[in-house]
This record gives C-alpha cells, sequence and structure tokens, in this order.
C-alpha cells in the first residue's frame, strides 16, 4: 500500500496575493519610518566639515579626534589629547571597523595606566589616581604605592593572627605564572553601625595592637575585648602562595596590591566558617580612554558615529529591498515546483520577519549602534536559502527507520528507532556548552559556543528525539494499563529530558529549559492521550493557588483533588498530569525549599528572582527587578494603536531587541500590533499540527506538532515574562528576537512545514492518526485560544487604563539590596526635551536659566551680588544647557543639570533637581513612608539582613498626557509655553559676599566653615554659606569620599555643611537645656541658682572662663557657664524635656533625629521610639551624675547633652532653627526654601512651639542678647 500521497499542481493565487499585499504594507512603513529618520541626519554633513564630529571609521580618525576635543573644549591640557590621538592611531592599525561607537571605549582601546600617568595631562593623571585608589591605594595605604616601587617593606609569605581556628590562603598568577613578591592585605569587614549599642552606655575604650603588619584595634566593652578592627599584611612566595591563619569567625575581604598591575574583583567570605581560598590573575592596569564622564558628553552632544547618512540610507534600502523581493522569489519558487504547498505559512512568516525587521531599524541609533538590521539581512538570506534546501528532501522516505535517521552510524541498533541518537547529541552539544561556552560577563550563565546559541539547536534534536521516540511507542504508551508496562517505554524519554534539563540548568539558561520540558509533556500527552486531564490539571492548580495564599496548601489541595480524580474517575495514572505539576509546583516553591539554595545557588536565586518579579512587577527586592515594568511602560505608552513606526523610545528597554522585543513592538504597534502577532502564532500552531495531521504518519505528525508546540510555548513564555502574565523565561521570540541561529533554524523549520504540507496519508493512515489524536488537538488549540485571550487581557488591562500604568513607579532594590523606587526612562526624556525655566533668588537675581539671553540681560544685576567675572563665552562654547552664573558660590543650592553630579543627593538642596517638576510647568505631589528591605547588605562581603528605609514616592500622573501623546507630538511644545520659574528665599548676593569674606580669612585656611541664616517670622532659608567651596571644575575630587578629602591638602568641600555637617553643637545646646528648664519648672527656672566651685570648673582658659560663685540662669547663658548647666540638667531632671526639644529642633541624640533639606515630619511612633532608645543609653548612663564629683560625668549622657557635648551632634541649619525660634516668641517656623513658582507665592508654614509660654522666649531672647553684646568690641559686630 502506497504510504503518503503527493498532491498535483494546484493554484497559488491566494499567497500570491497575501504576499504582495505583506509586501505593500510594509513597504509604507518602511517609507515612513525612512521619512521620520531623515531629520535626524540635517546637522551631519556640516558638523563632519567643522570638525564637530567624528565618523570614527572614516580615514585618519585619530587626527580627527583631536580635532574634535580641540574644537570642542573637552580638554584644557594639550597632553590628554596627544596621548588620546597617539592611543586611536596605534588601536586603529590593529582593528577592524567599529560596530558601535561604544567600542571606542572598551579594552582595545585601553591604556596602561601607569604610561598614562606619564605621558597624560592633567585629566588622565587626575583619573590614574582615582583608579588606583579604587585598586587599593587610599586611606591608610594611600602612601602605599610609592613605598612598594622605591622601598617595598618585607612581609611573611605566612601570617598567623591567633584568633580563630580557620585559614585564608590564595595564590597569585599570570597567565598560569606564579608570581612572588605580591602585597597582600587582609581586612575585617564589619557593618557599620556595629559600634552601636541599645545598651547601657559605658566608659569605652580602644586597644590598638600593633604587630609587623598586622593591626588589632579591640573594645573593652564591659571588661570584655571586642574585635572592632583587623588589618594584615602577607607577601607572596616564590609559588606566588599566601596565607593567613587562625582568623575569627567574620567576614574577611583580600586585595593584592601591586604597583602597575590589577588583580580583578576584590575576593573575600562573609564568614569564615571553615577555611577559604582564593586564586588571583595578575594583569597590567589599564584605564578606558575616555573616562565615563566624558565619554557620556561626547554621546549626549552626538559627537561621534561609525557610519554616515548615505551608508545608513544605502543599507536600509537593501534590507527593505531584499526583505520582500526574498519572499517573493521564496513564492516563485513554491508556484512553480511545490504549487501545493500550504499557502498560509510563507506570508505568516514574511509577517513575524517583517515586524521584526522594522523594529530593529527603529530601535537603533542609525549612525551610532550596531546595525542589528543589516546582521540580521544576513541570517534572513540564510533562513530563506534553509526553506529551499527544506523543500528539496524527500520527507516522505523520512521516518524513524531511515538511515539518516538513525545517524548512519547507528544504522544496525534496532533501539536507534526510538530517537536515542538525536538526544544524545543533543546532550553532547550541551556539555560542549558547559567547557567551552561563554555568556554575558558576570551573568554566571552560558549560552554561546563557538559563535552561535545551542539552545536552538538543542530544542530541535530533542524535538527530532521526541517525534522517533513517540510515534514507535505511542500505541503501547496509551493502550498499556499496566504502570510497569508503560513505565519501561515512558522511562527511556524521561530520562533523556531530564538529563537535558539538568545541563541546561548547569549553564543556567532556564528559558530553553522550560521549551523544552513542556514541549516534552504536551507531546507526551498527545501519545497518552490525556492532554484534556493534563490541561484540567494546570487550571486547577492555577484555581488553588488563586484561593489558597500558601502555596504548600495550595499544592496540597491540587494533588488531593488529583489524585481522587485519577483513582476513582479515570481509574488510571496520568503522568504528564503529574510532571506538570511537579514542574509548576517547583517553580513555586522553589525558594521556600531548605538548603537548596546552597545545593545550586545560581539557578535557584534566578528563578527566586523571577518568581518575585511575576508576583509583583511593582514591587519587588530584585536588583533589576523593573525588566517586566519597563515592557509594561512601552505598552502603555503605546495605547491602542501605537505610537507609530520609529516614534517610540523603546530602546530604554533592557534587552528590547532580544528578550524584550514584544514590548518594543508594543510601544509603536501598540495594541493592535500585539493582538495581531498572538494570533499569527496561534495560526502558526494551528498550521503545524493541521500539516502534521494530514501527513497521515505518526512521525512526521509529532515532528511537525513539536515544531509547532515548540515554538507555540517559546512564544507563551516570553510573551507572557515580557508582559507580566507569566514568570520571564529568557528565551527569544521565534523570528522577531535578535539572533542568528535561532532565525535560521526557525526559518528551516518553517520550511520543513512547508516541504511536508504537500504529503497527504492514506485512509488506513488519516483512520489510525484520527483515532490516536484527535481527541487532543481540538483541546490543544482550544487551549491556545484560551491561553491567548489570558494574555490579551493581561495586556489590554495595562493599555486601556495606561493614563495610570505609564506614570506608575516601581519599587525595587538596588544591587546592594536597599529599596527604590524606578520610573518610566520615557519621563527623564520628555523632561529633558521641556527644559527647565529659570531660578531666581529672593530679590529676583537669576541662579539658573537654559537661556543665554537672560544671563546677559541680568548682568548688571549679577555684578551687584558679587559676580562680575562669569564666563559667559566659555560656557556657550562648550554647549551647555543650563547656565549658572554664581558656578561655584550656590552650587549647593542650584545643582548642575549639566553633569548631573549628585543629582537626588542629600549633601545640597540643587534645585535644578530639587524642583525639577516646577521648573517645566507642573506639580510633582510626592509621598514619603518607610519599607523593609529584606535582603540589605552595606558591603557585599557582610551576610545580608533586614533594613528600615524611608522611600519617597514622585506621582509624574501630570505626564502622563504628555507620553500618551508622544514626546515629540505638539502638545510637548505648546506645553513649553506655561509660566516655569522658580524663585528660591536665599539671598545670593548675601552668601557670596560672606563665602568671600571667610576665604579672605587667612586665620580660617584650615578649617570647614558654615554659616546659616533664617528669617525668624517666615522660616525663609537666607544663606547656606561654606568654606572652602566645592571644586566643581575637578570632577574627581566632587565625587570623592570624606575619608579620601581628608588626605588631601588643602580641604574642600562636596556638602552643604549647614544642612549635612553633624558636629556637637557646643555652648549653643546649652539654650536647649534653658528652655527645657522653663518648660519644666516655669518661670521659677530664671531664679534657680547654683554654686560653682573653682575646682568644678570646665573652661578655665580662653577670653570666657567658668565663672565661680553662686550662678543664675541669665548669668549662665550670659557668660556660658558649663558647670551650670550640668548641674540643671541633672539635678532638675531636664533630660524629658531636654529630648523633646531635641526632636523639634532636629538635633541627633546617639543616632536618633536629626535635620536636613526638607525633613518630613516625624510620627509619634517614631519619635516615642528614638525616646525610649535615649531613656536605655543616654538618659541612664554609668557611672551615675554624682553632684560631688562632676567632672567625672561631664562629657556622657545628660551631663554632656546639656552644654552640647557627648552623643549630641546638630548639624548649623538645627542650631539656626532653634535660635529662629527663640526670636520668634518660641514659635519655629518650619524652613521655607522656595517664594513663589510661576509667579504664584507659596505660604509660610505652620510652626512648632518651643516653649510652653512665649515670655520663656523673651527672657531667652534678652540673654541671647547681653550674650552677644559683650562680643561687639571683640568681633566688631553689633546685635540687632
Amino acid at each position: 500500500m502506497e504510504q503518503n500521497k503527493i498532491l498535483g499542481k494546484t493554484s497559488r493565487i491566494r499567497e500570491r496575493i497575501f504576499i504582495l499585499l505583506i509586501g505593500v504594507v510594509f513597504s509604507l512603513f518602511f517609507y515612513h519610518l525612512y521619512h521620520v529618520i531623515q531629520p535626524r541626519f540635517e546637522e551631519v554633513a556640516p558638523r563632519l566639515k567643522a570638525g564637530t564630529m567624528v565618523n570614527l571609521n572614516a580615514p585618519k580618525p585619530a587626527q580627527n579626534i583631536r580635532k574634535l576635543l580641540k574644537n570642542g573644549y573637552y580638554f584644557e591640557d594639550n597632553r590628554d589629547m596627544d596621548l588620546i590621538e597617539k592611543t586611536v592611531a596605534t588601536a586603529t592599525q590593529t582593528s577592524g571597523q567599529l560596530d558601535n561607537i561604544g567600542e571606542l571605549n572598551k579594552r582595545k582601546y585601553f591604556l596602561l595606566a601607569d604610561e598614562a600617568f606619564e605621558k597624560g595631562g592633567k585629566s588622565f593623571k587626575a583619573r590614574v589616581m582615582a583608579s588606583r585608589a579604587l585598586l587599593g591605594y587610599t586611606g591608610d595605604d594611600s602612601l602605599r604605592f610609592d613605598q612598594e616601587l622605591k622601598n617595598p617593606k618585607a612581609y611573611s609569605t605566612n601570617v598567623d593572627l591567633a584568633l580563630g581556628d580557620h585559614d585564608i590562603a590564595g595564590k597569585i598568577l599570570e597567565n598560569k605564572i606564579p608570581v612572588a613578591g605580591v602585597l597582600i592585605r587582609l581586612e575585617m569587614i564589619l557593618p557599620q553601625d556595629s559600634i552601636y549599642t541599645d545598651e547601657t552606655t559605658e566608659n569605652v575604650k580602644n586597644i590598638v595592637e600593633n604587630a609587623e603588619g598586622v593591626t588589632k584595634v579591640f573594645t573593652l566593652d564591659s571588661g570584655k575585648r571586642r574585635l572592632q578592627q583587623l588589618t594584615a599584611y602577607a607577601r607572596t612566595g616564590t609559588a606566588g602562595e599566601f596565607t593567613f591563619k587562625n582568623l575569627p569567625n567574620k567576614a574577611f575581604k583580600v586585595l593584592p596590591l601591586k604597583p602597575g598591575f590589577q588583580f580583578g574583583t576584590v575576593k573575600g567570605v562573609q564568614g569564615l566558617t571553615s577555611d577559604a581560598a582564593f586564586s588571583f590573575e595578575q594583569r597590567p592596569h589599564t584605564i578606558k580612554l575616555f573616562s565615563t564622564k566624558d565619554f557620556n558628553t561626547l554621546k549626549k552632544e552626538k559627537s561621534l558615529i561609525i557610519r554616515t547618512p548615505d551608508e545608513f540610507n544605502r543599507w536600509f534600502f537593501i534590507i527593505c529591498g531584499s526583505f520582500i523581493i526574498g519572499f517573493f522569489i521564496l513564492h516563485l519558487v513554491l508556484s512553480w515546483k511545490f504549487s501545493a504547498a500550504d499557502q498560509i505559512m510563507l506570508p505568516l512568516v514574511m509577517l513575524l520577519t517583517g515586524i521584526s525587521l522594522i523594529t530593529l531599524l527603529s530601535l537603533q541609533d542609525p549612525l551610532r549602534d550596531r546595525f542589528l538590521a543589516k546582521d540580521t539581512l544576513t541570517f534572513l538570506l540564510m533562513g530563506l536559502g534553509g526553506m529551499l534546501l527544506m523543500l528539496c528532501f524527500n520527507w516522505r522516505k523520512f521516518h524513524n527507520d531511515t538511515l539518516t535517521y538513525r545517524l548512519i552510524i547507528f544504522k544496525h541498533i534496532r533501539s536507534a528507532a526510538n530517537g536515542w541518537p538525536w538526544a544524545m547529541v543533543a546532550i553532547g552539544l550541551l556539555a560542549l556548552t558547559i567547557l567551552f561556552g561563554t555568556g554575558p560577563e558576570g551573568s554566571g550563565v552560558k549560552v554561546n559556543l563557538f559563535g552561535f546559541q545551542p539552545s536552538e539547536v538543542v530544542k530541535y534534536l530533542t524535538i527530532f528525539f521526541l517525534a522517533g521516540f513517540f510515534a514507535v511507542n505511542e500505541k503501547l504508551i496509551s493502550e498499556y494499563a499496566s504502570w510497569n508496562k508503560r513505565w519501561s517505554f515512558f522511562s527511556l524519554a524521561l530520562f533523556a529530558i531530564l538529563i537535558t534539563l539538568l545541563l541546561f540548568l548547569i549553564l543556567g539558561d532556564l528559558g530553553p529549559a522550560m521549551v523544552v520540558c513542556f514541549t516534552f509533556i504536551i507531546l507526551f500527552s498527545f501519545s497518552r492521550g490525556d492532554f484534556m486531564f493534563m490541561a484540567g490539571g494546570v487550571v486547577l492548580y492555577v484555581i488553588s493557588s488563586w484561593l489558597f495564599d500558601n502555596i504548600w496548601l495550595a499544592t496540597l489541595v491540587t494533588v488531593v483533588l488529583i489524585g481522587v480524580l485519577m483513582f476513582f474517575q479515570r481509574k488510571q495514572i496520568s503522568e504528564s498530569t503529574i510532571i506538570v505539576l511537579i514542574i509548576m509546583s517547583a517553580f513555586l516553591t522553589i525558594d521556600q525549599i531548605p538548603y537548596l539554595d546552597r545545593l545550586i545557588p545560581g539557578p535557584v536565586q534566578r528563578l527566586g528572582d523571577r518568581k518575585a518579579i511575576w508576583q509583583d512587577a511593582w514591587n519587588n527586592e530584585v536588583y533589576g527587578g523593573d525588566q517586566v515594568a519597563n515592557g509594561l511602560w512601552a505598552m502603555a505608552t503605546g495605547g491602542a494603536t501605537g505610537q507609530g513606526v520609529g516614534e517610540g523610545f523603546a530602546k530604554t528597554i533592557p534587552e528590547a531587541h532580544t528578550d524584550m522585543i514584544l514590548p518594543s513592538i508594543g510601544e509603536e504597534f501598540g495594541l493592535t500590533g500585539m493582538f495581531c502577532i498572538f494570533l499569527l502564532f496561534l495560526l502558526y500552531l494551528h498550521r503545524s499540527i493541521i500539516i502534521g495531521r494530514r501527513t497521515g504518519s505518526p512521525f512526521l505528525f509529532y515532528l511537525s506538532a513539536g515544531i509547532g508546540v515548540s515554538t507555540f510555548v517559546q512564544f507563551l513564555l516570553i510573551a507572557g515574562g515580557s508582559t507580566g502574565a507569566l514568570p520571564l523565561s529568557g528565551v527569544s521570540l521565534p523570528f522577531q528576537s535578535y539572533g542568528g541561529s535561532s532565525l535560521v533554524l526557525n526559518f528551516m523549520a518553517a520550511g520543513f512545514l512547508i516541504a511536508v504540507s504537500t504529503l497527504r496519508g492514506t485512509q488506513v493512515q488519516m483512520e489510525y492518526i484520527a483515532k490516536q489524536q484527535d481527541k487532543n488537538l481540538v483541546p490543544a488549540l482550544m487551549a491556545a485560544c484560551l491561553g491567548i485571550i489570558l494574555l490579551g487581557i493581561n495586556v489590554a488591562g495595562y493599555v486601556l487604563n495606561n493614563n495610570k500604568w505609564v506614570v506608575q513607579p516601581t519599587l525595587v532594590a538596588d544591587r546592594s539590596g536597599a529599596r527604590m523606587f524606578s520610573y518610566n526612562p520615557r519621563i527623564a526624556i520628555l523632561m529633558k526635551r521641556l527644559k527647565a525655566g529659570n531660578l531666581h533668588d529672593r530679590k529676583g537675581v537669576l541662579l539658573a536659566t537654559s537661556n543665554v539671553d537672560s544671563v546677559k540681560a541680568q548682568h548688571f544685576k549679577l555684578i551687584g551680588a558679587g559676580i562680575a567675572n562669569y564666563n559667559l563665552d566659555s560656557a556657550v562654547h562648550q554647549r551647555l544647557e543650563r547656565y549658572y552664573p554664581f558656578e561655584e558660590q550656590l552650587f549647593f543650592w542650584t545643582g548642575d543639570a549639566n553633569s548631573g553630579v549628585f543629582n537626588g543627593s542629600v549633601n545640597g538642596y540643587f534645585a535644578d533637581y530639587e524642583h525639577a517638576a516646577e521648573l517645566r510647568g507642573f506639580n510633582l505631589p510626592s509621598k514619603s513612608f518607610p519599607v523593609l528591605a529584606h535582603s540589605y547588605s552595606e558591603n557585599r562581603f557582610l551576610a545580608r539582613g533586614v533594613k528600615e528605609m524611608t522611600v519617597v514616592k514622585k506621582d509624574y500622573a501630570a505626564l502622563a498626557p504628555l507620553l500618551l501623546a508622544g514626546i515629540g507630538s505638539k502638545d510637548v511644545e505648546n506645553f513649553k509655553n506655561r509660566n516655569r520659574d522658580v524663585q528660591l528665599t536665599i539671598d545670593a548676593g548675601l552668601q557670596t559676599k560672606i563665602q568671600k569674606s571667610i576665604a579672605q580669612d587667612t586665620s580660617l585656611r584650615d578649617n570647614r566653615v558654615s554659616v546659616v541664616i533664617m528669617e525668624a517670622s517666615t522660616g525663609d532659608v537666607l544663606t547656606s554659606a561654606v568654606y572652602p567651596l566645592p571644586p566643581i571644575h575637578d570632577w574627581e575630587k566632587l565625587t570623592m569620599t570624606v575619608a579620601e578629602q581628608n588626605q588631601l591638602s588643602p580641604w574642600f568641600t562636596t556638602a552643604d555643611l549647614g544642612f549635612t555637617h553633624f558636629t556637637q553643637p557646643g555652648s549653643t545646646a546649652k539654650l536647649i537645656t534653658a528652655m527645657a528648664s522653663f518648660n519644666k519648672l516655669g518661670l521659677n527656672a530664671a531664679q534657680k541658682k547654683f554654686n560653682v566651685a573653682t575646682w568644678e570648673r570646665i573652661r578655665t582658659k580662653g577670653i570666657e572662663p567658668d565663672e565661680t560663685g553662686l550662678i543664675d540662669l541669665e548669668r549662665a547663658v550670659v557668660k556660658s557657664n558649663n558647670v551650670y548647666f550640668i548641674k540643671l540638667a541633672n539635678q532638675e531632671q531636664l533630660q524629658e524635656q531636654m529630648g523633646d526639644l531635641y526632636l523639634k529642633t532636629g538635633m541627633f541624640l546617639h543616632g536618633a533625629g536629626g535635620y536636613y533639606y526638607n525633613k518630613p515630619a516625624e510620627n509619634a511612633a517614631q519619635e516615642e521610639k528614638w525616646k525610649q532608645l535615649w531613656r536605655k543609653t543616654e538618659f541612664n548612663t554609668k557611672p551615675k551624675y554624682d553632684p560631688n564629683n562632676i567632672r567625672k560625668t561631664r562629657a556622657k549622657g545628660i551631663s554632656g547633652m546639656s552644654w552640647g557635648q557627648g552623643e549630641l551632634i546638630a548639624t548649623p541649619a538645627a542650631v539656626a532653627r532653634m535660635a529662629a525660634g527663640i526670636a520668634n516668641d518660641g514659635n519655629m517656623i518650619a524652613n521655607r526654601f522656595v517664594m513663589k513658582v510661576s509667579d504664584q507665592p507659596q505660604a509660610v508654614k505652620t510652626g512648632t512651639k518651643l516653649v510652653n509660654d512665649p515670655a520663656y522666649a523673651k527672657l531667652m531672647k534678652e540673654y541671647m542678647i547681653k550674650q552677644s553684646e559683650l562680643k561687639t568690641g571683640t568681633l566688631g559686630i553689633a546685635v540687632a
């Protein structure tokens, strides 16, 4: 009997119409995209000619870059430009053309750090010093670099610390050769707050033990020595080895130090519970060609390109033409030779691929990024060739008994018909990937092998294996009632699949593992005939998980119900149901199984993170947990019909061209385009199953259905993952994600389906396959339709309510585990487009503007405010977006939008950032609330734990209409016409005058000084002057830590000292003590007198030593008597009243409280929590206050607080607030920083009562004036 029939000649007019219509539609899309892109090229030709733009792939790139740097005023020192020119010239000789401008700052353009320091100018020298500091030459080791070069100290190879039971050992290698003489630093790491304790404070003494190369610091606490610091040095021996012996169970980091070399990432342990060993690879110390700041400036100004507009346009037309012509040629071949082939599959593949090409062309910067569409064209043509190749095979003669299927070498092995040789090839390919594969740096995932991704090959090899196995065994699997009989057939396939899954897990590539797994389960259910039952089990588990909060309970309920149905209704086991429930429950419970994260930490961590993101894309504690939110923002921005081809900003989505290409498409094509893609993949599955069924061959059916099922499962996983409906899987979207091997293999699979669509089974074959499969196929397609519907409902929920979701922030975690809000990146792009209005001081003097003419118009006002030398021409030459006439004088007030340095930081007010919304014409409500970070670690070598923190959520709802209308729309242009000016409360002239006066006082040269002035009646902050001024033109200094700053001479400032620098307030705190006495004792406090003996005095020298004799409160304030306030606070028990005032004024006591810019009012519960802490610590110190020996406790607890010492600290701003409150009859007005927004006056804020009766404040004011009047002669200043 003839096995299969081949259909005769038929007309392909339907396919031709589809191909032509699709070609016309895509031609229109390409035409529109072309005209969207062209305006971006208008400035290229004149800038290339003027030398303000460089084509890195054109002749003489080195000379052109030097010309660019010189013309653009990027560097002041010619030696910097000379070195860059030389480096580029050298690298260009040995490298081909650049793929993207980012390659200019990658490894092949790196410089040797020592050479850069020697030959470079100011910029390179500063960068090398900063890089050396990152390598470890900082703090106590800041001088170690020169010492190691000239006269290295001798240290032992084996250092015994005698503090514990375990060792840390290691080796230094260079190209597998041991390196001797390398200095190794071991450092114990403690949490920053480890020195704080809630226990009663006692005398704390540090004991320092120094031995050769070892420093130990102990704290003597309650008579016990507690190790607080440990640093040790060793030097590697002849075998490159070092050992630190007998260490305690603490966190440690190990850092090799050798001038001119680097050793990779610092290594260490979170806890030394056993011996540890590390290996370091020595490499020359290199730095990038450009600093991150300079390179970002070049990118922002679009000064670099790697192809010209003409090159892009030429390839644009080649890509578009090749795509349309290629598919039309393939259609003609089908019409000529294979007219009976399926007429839906080719147009379907053309649609999917065309959408991908348009998206890739739209995503990338046409002149600067890697040309993904050009690369895709190569693979597209290879794929079309692969489709033709598939058509050339006689698939009628291909089955599991052929030599080809048995891979020839297994032709005499009967069991090879089961397909296991294909499984062995797949397993071997994965094993090779484990041994030789690569992946994204630092990800721990291996996805590439010799230039291609083996996961796609493994997927199709597995399908070949399953097709043969189920074709041979399906009758036995479906008809045997005995579990043992079925197991004998089923076990081989299960074993092969489990090995494949295990290898995928080792690789860390979980997505393909899920595709293979679910393809196996579905095909097995086809052979078993229980697809409907299996699908019902999945639905039941989903419903149980939804009904029960406890996943273990939901799993138990599902297992019980499924068991009851299997044993009492079906009366047979459904293996596919069991397997799919095991897979689902494993994912849902993997992060709750004890010790599993230690056994396989990488996969468990990745699955746990993906589960957390899936459970809540808007609130999770995953670093990078905003990936799904980025996709949802894109889809919400696209709306129902999309922003239009080339009009979106999908490039802001992580992995926009691979894993997240579907949201990228959604932004430009909208919900309509996404629904079309959903239906296309459903149609692909339907055609695959129908084509396979019509062949009448079980083998070809399983092969065709396997292709369709695996493709649909892959689509469902990535579409659901990228839209938040399913956990992220990391697989590519077939035919659409960028990827060569994936595209070629998917085209070949589609070619196979087209080729076998010409085959028709005999009547007997069709009857058999109908009996075996028809009961599965309709439920399978119905389940696929349900999946598409649910996916569509999920996406529509975000798109149809996009006013909400386009501005919805997501609460995620940074690398340390600290909680933070992540916002739609299109908001930042829109804010940049809107441009900020002007910033003025209280007198209308210009502080910041985006308009050069505004600076010119205020020329005389600026001179009057002390700014006569602002170099506007230089600022214009540097193409700054924002101009700051006061520069460093008001840096902490204005900020710097040009560099973005300190944006969002708390070391200054930074009005350009703080009022970014108002300066662009809209209100930005914000809300602060406490959150818990459950996996916080301030250092990667410290164990993660729980930390309470406050986050601020900003509501950008006012921008939602503009985002939906389009960032390039007319609505945005009209929005710019609003009044967008902001007037601050500061007096710029006054602050400038104060700062210049301090700078002229030579006695203050080695000090940091702050002067804060506030208006008592309004709370307006008039100045927060600092000395020295911030080094705003020195990026490296500006971004140094305080510890690094203190190593330098002279000092400089990188924070507004008035609001951010906490010190002991000293005598000013006596005013708090005095007010506390009034609040407790009433006016009788003024009559309170204490005898001060000579031996009790604390201040015995200077212009104002402590007075002796019988002293009352007025005399104590006027003469600032320390002893009086110690006695007053202790003997009248004023600590509770003092604590209340610390909270109100914002002073810090024992690490709690504090005042800074716009500090929110503390809630009562938090304040009570702090006071409980104080009652246990500062209010209850030991030894107790002794009225007969006050000097013993003079700086501790209540005594120290009373005169501004001990654990009491405050900012100058907190002290100024207190003084302003006294001056305003005891009513402390909350600080106001802004007077007007868009010409609308801002109301004076409410006040806080510092005293119970204004009469107390009036007395205090009299005392303060008398105290100041005594210094008029000394200071030359009269007090009003």
